[in-house]
């Protein structure tokens, strides 16, 4: 058998780290490093350069330039932390669950993160992970998590209950110290205008489901994602208009910079799991997609500070950046390594609106002239996604159907003349 020594072996593995940063790079996101291998359940960013980083074993990570470095400025590896928060660039506030007893705590600091001081919450085992924080203001902040909502009013020190009505809490929003929503288990949704003294039911939808996540950008304009659908609300959440529901896709994670402009992080719904984002650029109405490359980890928080500039959080320390608003233009490789045939795949979702992802495998030894051709109907060209010659690979490309009716249509894939097949779609609109 053959041995490979020490330094061909950190040579591999180097390559395929390399390897991978560049095929996610191609997608519009570039990997940054953090030095650990502990799973990030959630972040925040004060802006383009600062910005931190949490999750299990109690890591907190800050970076002050834009993510080329991160430090730990916290660690207490027998709490996982669940949400944090910050209020400008000094102060802010993280929750956190124990492992071993199910304590949970808020922690805070007053000074950039490099000091934390401890609040003890309350016990009990929790029902998921999901949990919200946000202060409107340095003494008024709110907590959801699984066993209730809770709120101060002397900037944490102390907690006190609050009976909204919500089953098992997970998210919240506030836009000031009196007026916010919060959500939970069954697509549960209320509202308060007094500081949480009275609540208004404004949601409820599917059992079974947990609210991911919600945000208000003013007294009007809301978005608000479930296990398996967004919702955007214009009238201050009395009444909501369902934004995406594809079958198998799931959002985990929502970031908008303003009320036409937002992300969606979400898992597809087959057994691996893939990362996939969408993307609206006009209040929910429409989303584009994009699958995110990359074999075995999973996202649990995206980020975004502005128009182009974004982060991922995921699984084992993984953290990566885009600064072109986290969408490729044209196609993208996805792996270099030489699929055995020829194959084009289903896209994904179908039916779709307006955006879809066509996969497809180039095999053979040597570059191959490959087109893929979207026709209506009638058998019309209507676009053409790919016309170069391609290495042998696995490729995916997006089709973007907005300027296209309702319908059904079909994209044929070619390949040198020597591989040739075609796929149905339908877009409804």
């Amino acid at each position: 058998m053959k041995k490979f020594s020490v330094n061909k072996i950190f040579r591999f593995y180097a390559f395929l780290l390399v390897l991978q940063s560049f095929l996610f790079a191609q997608s519009g996101w570039v990997l940054q490093p953090t030095g650990i291998n502990k799973s990030l359940n959630t972040g925040f960013f004060i802006n383009d350069n600062t910005g931190y980083a949490a999750g299990n074993s109690g890591v907190i990570l800050k970076t002050v330039n834009g993510g080329s470095n991160w430090i730990v400025v916290y660690n207490q590896p027998i709490y996982d932390i669940l949400a944090v928060t910050f209020l400008d660039a000094n102060t802010g506030w993280a929750f956190m669950k124990g492992n071993v007893n199910d304590s949970s705590f808020v922690i805070k600091t007053t000074n950039s993160g490099t000091l934390w001081s401890k609040t003890f919450i309350d016990t009990g085992s929790f029902q998921n992970n999901l949990s919200g924080l946000q202060f409107a203001g340095a003494n008024t902040g709110y907590l959801a998590n699984s066993h209730g909502l809770s709120r101060t009013v002397n900037g944490g020190s102390s907690w006190t209950p609050l009976n909204s009505g919500v089953i098992l809490p997970t998210c919240l929003s506030f836009l000031n110290v009196s007026t916010g929503w919060v959500a939970g288990y069954q697509s549960s949704m209320f509202k308060t205008t007094d500081s949480g003294q009275n609540w208004l039911q404004q949601f409820s939808s599917q059992p079974s489901t947990n609210s991911r996540a919600i945000l208000f950008l003013n007294d009007l304009t809301g978005f608000y994602a479930t296990d398996y659908a967004v919702y955007r609300s214009s009238n201050g959440g009395n009444d909501w208009d369902e934004s995406f529901n594809v079958s198998n896709i799931y959002p985990r994670s929502f970031s908008f910079i303003n009320a036409n402009t937002g992300w969606v992080l979400a898992l597809t719904a087959d057994t691996s799991f893939r990362n996939v984002l969408l993307r609206t650029d006009n209040s929910g109405a429409t989303w584009g997609i994009h699958e995110l490359i990359l074999p075995s980890k999973r996202f649990n928080k995206v980020y975004f500070t502005s128009q182009n500039t974004g982060w991922l959080l995921g699984d084992s320390g993984y953290i990566y950046k885009t600064t072109n608003g986290g969408f490729p233009i044209g196609i993208q490789p996805i792996s270099t390594e030489i699929p055995r045939n020829f194959s084009l795949l289903q896209n994904y979702p179908n039916p779709f609106n307006p955006s879809t992802i066509i996969r497809f495998d180039i095999s053979g030894t040597s570059r191959a002239k490959t087109s893929l051709i979207v026709y209506d109907l009638l058998g019309r060209e209507a676009v053409v996604l790919v016309n170069e010659q391609l290495a042998p690979g696995e490729y995916s490309v997006s089709f973007n159907a907005s300027n296209y009716p309702s319908g059904i249509y079909y994209y044929k894939l070619s390949t040198g003349g020597d591989f040739t097949e075609t796929k149905k779609m339908v877009l409804v609109k």
